[in-house]
């Protein structure tokens, strides 16, 4: 409390206390009454001045920007060379990819993808940022440095001291509407160990499965045997930007935050020194890892006896769009014509088995429509396992159906971090009546 409002505390309270102010007639319960009203507005006056919206400006410096000439120069890097290989074939087959996310320090992109080592201006915080890799859309993170006296944007936080982050994720390329839902991003954080407290807010969504007890996914290096890890994250809430406390506006590069958007914040504590720390809103599921699924799928005979790949298109972005044909024995006749049998024995055989049963009814499977759906792929690829295996439900499938199945439709969708639309800004799946074929 102020000493302006200590004098006026004790000022009224002396006049309340005067005889000649009181009623003649109060009870002992009256006047007690009248004690317990005078605390409570000294209390409401006491919480009143130490809130933090009063104390000093929330004051924000901006440490990555994605639309930065270094961010951008790196995420242009990474989806050429991602796009090179993908439509290099080696040894005739299509290429292999990466069998997880984050990738390996070996793997396509890693030097590009990690954070800067935190060094520089430590006015700029603890942490280092970096989101040019598969599936990443940080837009900006800002640093939250709480004002006092002599404080602005340029200074340091205290060591060791608790550390805030404001962020935004990017919109859904081309998008009139602003998808933001899925999130990605990595950080690096030095020799710093403590508690890092992140507010992403900028999601669209009212309604959220955050608010039953979802919490972010997080992946660490340091603990890379563990993979990603669920509930490690404190202090997780989602709040209409409306709804929260706002500090008084300051001029900072980048995004602001709108009231018709919602926040989710959470807190996790740092616990190794120069660690490299994933934060995503589903364990990844990208366009390398699809690739190096379908890829084994290739090298397991009794997989490879019944289906056949191809390449369906190409995207906006120039990736191929696999498409998967199952049927039982149907790889066994592409080998077949591959190891140099005669067409006319191949087909006469063909056309004997289709004369004893008739055709088969086709059955059509997507996946990733939405990019940022991303159990959609991880079904799909569980679906495939088992149409593949040696069941007797799996055989039975392939010979009463063909199946044909696109794992991933919208792959510009996934690479780029999208949470529903493709490179156009066109939902996929909301266009089946009216397609376009250039930019769907």
């Amino acid at each position: 409390m102020t000493d302006g409002a200590r004098t006026t505390s004790a000022r009224t309270s002396r006049r309340s206390a005067s005889p000649a102010t009181a009623s003649p007639g109060a009870s002992g319960n009256d006047a007690e009454d009248s004690k317990e009203s005078k605390d409570s507005k000294e209390h409401s006056t006491s919480k009143e001045s130490k809130d933090p919206a009063k104390e000093g400006p929330r004051l924000l410096r901006t440490i990555f920007l994605r639309r930065s000439t270094e961010e951008q120069a790196a995420r242009r890097g990474m989806l050429a060379e991602l796009v090179r290989q993908a439509s290099e074939p080696r040894d005739g087959k299509p290429w292999a990819g990466s069998n997880s996310a984050p990738t390996s320090p070996t793997a396509m992109g890693a030097a590009m993808r990690r954070p800067n080592p935190v060094t520089g201006n430590l006015a700029d915080g603890p942490l280092r940022f970096s989101a040019s890799f598969e599936c990443g859309n940080l837009l900006s993170a800002k640093l939250v440095c709480t004002g006092g006296k002599g404080a602005s944007s340029s200074t340091a936080p205290p060591p060791g001291a608790e550390v805030e982050y404001e962020l935004h994720v990017d919109n859904d390329t081309q998008s009139t509407t602003g998808h933001t839902q899925w999130f990605y991003f990595s950080v690096r954080n030095g020799e710093y160990r403590g508690s890092v407290n992140f507010r992403i807010v900028n999601l669209r969504k009212k309604k959220s499965l955050y608010l039953q007890g979802l919490q972010p996914y997080v992946f660490s290096t340091r603990k890379k045997s563990r993979g990603w890890e669920h509930f490690v994250c404190q202090n997780v809430s989602y709040n209409t930007n409306s709804n929260l406390p706002r500090p008084p506006k300051e001029k900072s590069d980048g995004p602001s935050v709108k009231a018709d958007h919602n926040t989710l914040s959470f807190s996790y504590r740092m616990e190794h020194k120069d660690d490299e720390i994933h934060f995503a809103s589903f364990p990844p599921y990208t366009y390398g890892m699809m690739s190096n699924f379908l890829a084994r799928l290739d090298e397991i005979d009794q997989a490879r006896e019944h289906f056949t790949r191809s390449e369906l298109c190409r995207s906006i972005g120039q990736l191929p769009v696999p498409l998967l044909i199952i049927s039982q024995g149907l790889g066994l006749e592409e080998t077949e014509r591959s190891l140099g049998f005669e067409q006319d024995e191949v087909e006469l055989q063909r056309s004997r088995q289709q004369q004893r049963r008739p055709a088969k009814p086709v059955i059509v499977i997507t996946a990733r429509q939405h990019p940022g759906e991303v159990v959609g792929s991880w079904a799909c690829q569980g679906l495939l396992k088992f149409l593949l295996g040696p069941t007797p439900a799996a055989r039975r499938l392939r010979e009463d159906f063909v199946f044909h199945v696109v794992p991933m439709v919208n792959v510009d969708g996934v690479v780029h971090g999208n949470s529903r639309c493709t490179l156009a800004g066109v939902d996929p799946n909301r266009v089946w009546h009216d397609p376009n074929i250039c930019c769907n």
